[in-house]
């Protein structure tokens, strides 16, 4: 089943492979494209080493998209594709930016909750904000192994805070103390009114 946002949760031990996993590249939608694809893609070295590999697990963008490589990517893109990820890398490393901005004003508008009736309800909402943003930030990838899940993820985290930092502060209806109090003075008015 995987991760989920549970109220309580706010980290996932296995970000990477919870994206790829209903990835496009997993279910049939993009032709299958493993880790080592990727973090480990191999180019002709020369004619006795026939391929040299990473092995550092770091992604190459320049070295999938050439045609020295042993990936398949090259067979429908270009090199100019590595343009591309690097743009929409770009786009979600930016939102996770301003969703920690969003997140510091929602961690302030819960402090002020604090107390209140609906502290719980928001709690969960922001903690489950914290997951989605974590999760996606937390993959490293900034997106790339599954784009879909990646802003879906980041939309729900942002709705979450904008709710937590929506919320008005409840109007305290008076308690039952004050009510006695107000019955206790009325009565006094009462008798002092009754011995003049």
């Amino acid at each position: 089943m995987g991760a989920t946002a549970d109220g309580m949760t706010t980290e996932i031990h296995h970000p990477n492979w919870e994206m790829y996993n209903d990835s496009i590249y997993n279910t049939g939608n993009h032709p299958e494209v493993g880790c080592l694809d990727c973090h480990m893609a191999s180019r002709e070295y020369n004619d006795t080493t026939h391929e040299i590999a990473g092995h550092t697990f770091d992604y190459e963008p320049e070295l999938l998209f050439s045609l020295e490589s042993s990936g398949e990517c090259y067979d429908c893109h270009d090199e100019e594709f590595a343009e591309v990820i690097e743009t929409r890398q770009d786009l979600i490393a930016q939102r996770i930016e301003e969703l920690k901005s969003v997140q510091n004003n929602a961690s302030v508008a819960l402090e002020n909750l604090n107390g209140t009736a609906s502290y719980e309800t928001k709690l969960e909402d922001y903690n489950n904000a914290v997951f989605y943003m974590h999760f996606v930030e937390e993959d490293g990838c900034l997106g790339i192994h599954n784009m879909e899940k990646a802003n879906e993820y980041l939309d729900k985290s942002e709705k979450l805070f904008n709710s937590v930092t929506e919320t008005e502060e409840p109007v305290e209806q008076p308690g039952f103390e004050a009510i006695v109090a107000v019955f206790g003075l009325m009565f006094m008015f009462w008798i002092a009114k009754k011995r003049d």
